[in-house]
C-alpha cells in the first residue's frame, strides 16, 4: 500500500502520480512612523498537500473511486493520512478536488481519468493520539465488551501487514492477467485490447514488489522469518519482464506458460512469507 487517507487506500497503479506538500506560518506587520514595518510571529499556517491520481477501468473503477472522493469531500469528513511506511502525516479534510477526464466508452461511461485532490490540515496537538481515538472509537470490540481493543500498530506490525499485502496485490492482478489471457483466446479479435490490460496489470504487480523488495531490505527480522522470500521476488521480476518482452500477445500458448511461471514465482513469495504472515498476525490480537 502506497498511503491511505481515512478509509481510502492509494495501493498499485492507484497511488498518487505527483505530490506537493506547503508548509507556511504567519507574521503580522506593524507599521511604524518612520522606517520598515516590524514583524511578529502570530501563529501558523494550516499545511496543504496536494496530489494527483490516475485512475483506469484496466486496475480501478474510475466512477466509483471519484464518488469515495466526493463523498469524503461532501460530509466534511476529517481523514488521517497515513503512509505506506506507518508513518500518521496528520488530519486533513478535502475542500476541494479537479476531475479531468481522458476517455470514456461509447456510452459515457469513463475508462481514464486523472484526479487532482487537495487536502487541507485540520490541525490537532497530537495527529497520531487523534488517530488512535479515532481507531477505537470505530473498532468492533472495545474493552467495555470485554474484548481485544484494536489500536493503530507500531511501524514494525505495520510492514508486516503492508508486506504480505503486497504479495495478495500481485496475486490479485496475476489473476486479472490470466482472465485477460482467456479473453484473447476466446475472440483473438480483443488482442491488442486485452494486451494493454496485461501491460497495465503487469505494472501493478511490479509496482507492488517494489514496496514489498523495499520493506524486507529494510528489515531484517523479515529477512530471518523469511530467508527464500528475496529470491522469490527475483522470481516474480523475471517472470513479469520476461511478458512484458512479448507483448502484444502472438502466440497464446505461448504466453500462457509464461503466465504459468509467473504465478508459480507468485505462489512461491506468498508460500515464503508465511512467517511474516503469521506474524502480521499474531501482533493484531
Amino acid at each position: 500500500m502506497y498511503a491511505q487517507l481515512g478509509t481510502i487506500r492509494f495501493e498499485g497503479l492507484n497511488g498518487f502520480s505527483t505530490l506537493e506538500e506547503s508548509f507556511a506560518v504567519n507574521y503580522a506587520q506593524h507599521e511604524r512612523i518612520n522606517g520598515k514595518p516590524r514583524l511578529e510571529a502570530v501563529g501558523d499556517i494550516l499545511d496543504t498537500i496536494s496530489f494527483d491520481m490516475y485512475l483506469h477501468s484496466s486496475f480501478v473503477d474510475p466512477e466509483a473511486s471519484i464518488e469515495v472522493i466526493r463523498t469524503a469531500m461532501i460530509n466534511r469528513e476529517i481523514l488521517t493520512l497515513i503512509l505506506g511506511s506507518g508513518k500518521v502525516v496528520g488530519n486533513f479534510v478535502i475542500p476541494n478536488f479537479t476531475k479531468s477526464t481522458e476517455f470514456t466508452d461509447p456510452n459515457g461511461n469513463i475508462i481514464s481519468a486523472t484526479l487532482s485532490i487537495e487536502l487541507l490540515e485540520s490541525a490537532t496537538d497530537d495527529p497520531l493520539a487523534s488517530a488512535k481515538k479515532s481507531a477505537l472509537n470505530s473498532s468492533f470490540a472495545t474493552a467495555n465488551r470485554n474484548a481485544n481493543v484494536r489500536t493503530l500498530l507500531p511501524a514494525k506490525q505495520s510492514e508486516a501487514s503492508f508486506l504480505t499485502s503486497g504479495i495478495s496485490e500481485m496475486e490479485t492482478n496475476s489473476k486479472k492477467v490470466t482472465d485477460n489471457i482467456k479473453q484473447v483466446e476466446i475472440n483473438p479479435a480483443t488482442t491488442e485490447y486485452n494486451s494493454l490490460k496485461i501491460d497495465l496489470n503487469l505494472d501493478a504487480i511490479l509496482s507492488s514488489l517494489d514496496s514489498s523488495q523495499n520493506l524486507l531490505a529494510q528489515a531484517q527480522d523479515f529477512q530471518n522469518l523469511a530467508p527464500n522470500l528475496q529470491t522469490a521476488f527475483n522470481g516474480v521480476y523475471t517472470a513479469v519482464q520476461n511478458m512484458k518482452a512479448v507483448l502484444p500477445i502472438t502466440d497464446v500458448s505461448s504466453f500462457q506458460i509464461l503466465n504459468r511461471q509467473l504465478s508459480g514465482s507468485i505462489a512461491s513469495a506468498k508460500s515464503s512469507s508465511i512467517g511474516i504472515t503469521n506474524q502480521a498476525i499474531i501482533r493484531r490480537k
